[in-house]
């Protein structure tokens, strides 16, 4: 499942990033997947693949942060024949102290616009 979207505009999308956050600091894999879906999810359940990247991430984060805050930025791709919009990367602090980034992508599939989660990796 991914979300439709109508607006590509940097507030719109600042808010979809703050509402991954949100969901992130609960740790509710479930509500991310119905959401915005897993673009790397394969053949697992987004849910369960979330929360294994999520976990993994964690993993492989270095102890000493090279971010000690958390962030969203929007980034937006060059008009052309490409698909994608936008890039929504937000860093958040997992218990306050280790940085993840997570990143969700604007694309359209037909002419449809949608947010969906692309990765989560240490930072």
């Amino acid at each position: 499942m991914v979300q439709i979207i109508t607006q590509t505009d940097a507030p719109y999308l600042s808010q979809l990033g703050a509402d991954a956050v949100a969901l992130f600091a609960t740790r509710d894999f479930q509500a991310i997947a119905d959401r915005f879906g897993y673009a790397l999810a394969y053949d697992r359940s987004p849910a369960l693949a979330i929360e294994q990247d999520y976990q993994s991430a964690l993993t492989k984060a270095s102890g000493s942060p090279d971010r000690d805050e958390a962030s969203i930025v929007i980034k937006y791709f060059q008009p052309g024949n490409t698909h994608l919009h936008a890039l929504i990367e937000c860093v958040i602090l997992v218990d306050d102290e280790t940085p993840l980034l997570v990143e969700l992508i604007v694309a359209t599939s037909g002419k449809d616009l949608f947010v969906m989660l692309e990765d989560i990796s240490p930072v």
